[in-house]
């Protein structure tokens, strides 16, 4: 997923979220597109949707990849993740 994040992930970056059983853990994934198709490129399962708890999860991400500087992000409507 790193070598994806790296090669892929400097221009657009998809956010896909999935809402897990409980409704109350969603699962988030970071795709990118590739060559053929598209790639997840990082994951995380945050405890709610707020725009700390996800600036949180983002901020790891960007740890663990510090060269990532991804142009634009295309997510859904709600504010917490803009």
């Amino acid at each position: 997923m790193k070598s994806l994040l790296q090669k892929y992930g400097q221009q657009v970056v998809c956010w896909m979220q999935h809402i897990t059983h409980s409704r109350t853990q969603p699962l988030v994934l970071l795709v990118c597109a590739e060559n053929i198709d598209t790639q997840v490129v990082a994951t995380f399962i945050t405890e709610d949707e707020r725009a700390p708890t996800i600036a949180e999860a983002l901020g790891v991400i960007r740890v663990a990849n510090p060269e990532w500087r991804a142009k634009y992000f295309i997510t859904d409507q709600p504010d917490a993740e803009i």
